[in-house]
């Protein structure tokens, strides 16, 4: 999506800066502005999530401390031959009084596609909902390694 946009963009605004079009330079906004849209899809140059004592990170959001998360859920669905996973972080409280460090984003990122929406469920508790398939790691190694910082829950036993 990223590089077919940008592709189709930049052949427009060539064709037509160089034939003096400006509908045809006008054109290649729509392209251009969808590569700039969906480019965290595919940037590297920084963690869209991770994990440490002190909490779960997610990009454009912060560190959501352990405290604050009920349940981690990985929901794996399956579309044509791809297989798009999601992580559900159900919290205790809404969204925006849990982030224990908020993170500082540039203004022009706040126009790009992040990889997380929260929901308030029907039960009544928020949601927040990380699509896993635009990273680099498998969703199973990525549930595998968050596990590690979950403290134990009550009522199970300590591993």
């Amino acid at each position: 999506m990223v590089y077919g946009m940008a592709m189709v963009g930049a052949v427009l605004l060539v064709s037509g800066i160089g034939s003096g079009n400006t509908m045809l330079t006008a054109a290649a906004l729509l392209p251009l502005a969808l590569a700039f849209r969906n480019y965290p899809l595919i940037d590297r140059s920084a963690p869209q999530l991770g994990a440490n004592g002190q909490g779960l990170f997610v990009e454009r959001l912060g560190f959501i401390s352990w405290a604050e998360i009920a349940d981690l859920d990985l929901q794996q669905t399956s579309v044509r031959n791809m297989l798009l996973a999601r992580l559900v972080v159900t919290l205790h409280r809404p969204l925006n009084e849990t982030a224990v460090q908020p993170h500082a984003v540039p203004v022009w990122k706040r126009f790009m596609m992040k990889n997380w929406r929260h929901r308030k469920a029907p039960d009544g508790c928020c949601r927040l909902i990380i699509d896993l398939h635009p990273l680099t790691e498998k969703a199973e190694d990525v549930m595998t390694g968050l596990g590690r910082f979950l403290p134990p829950r009550s009522g199970a036993p300590a591993s």
